[in-house]
């Protein structure tokens, strides 16, 4: 099952960053730009929980976090849409792999 997974991430002809899910809905990271896309937008989330967590003025600070941490996710769904394969509802591997 692992070999079939990794062979469908490999066959990649359209260069997708990301390829669909195998199971529900959604994307996973297949060349290095969708891993490094990934990687970015978690490393920005810790940053700013870490920055939330250590701010002495936190009447404002939350709204504003909470703010650019949508804003960058929405920026990452977008991305992910723009760059991966059509989203859609899957329960198992695709008949052609």
């Amino acid at each position: 099952m692992i070999k079939k997974y990794i062979q469908y991430i490999k066959n990649n002809p359209e260069n997708y960053w990301f390829r669909a899910r195998w199971y529900g809905w959604g994307w996973v990271p297949a060349t290095w730009q969708g891993w490094l896309t990934t990687t970015i937008y978690v490393f920005i989330g810790i940053i700013l929980g870490i920055a939330l967590e250590n701010n002495e003025q936190t009447k404002y600070s939350t709204p504003i976090y909470l703010l650019v941490l949508t804003t960058i996710t929405l920026s990452f769904i977008f991305l992910t849409y723009k760059k991966g394969e059509k989203p859609k509802w899957s329960f198992g591997p695709p008949s052609n792999t």
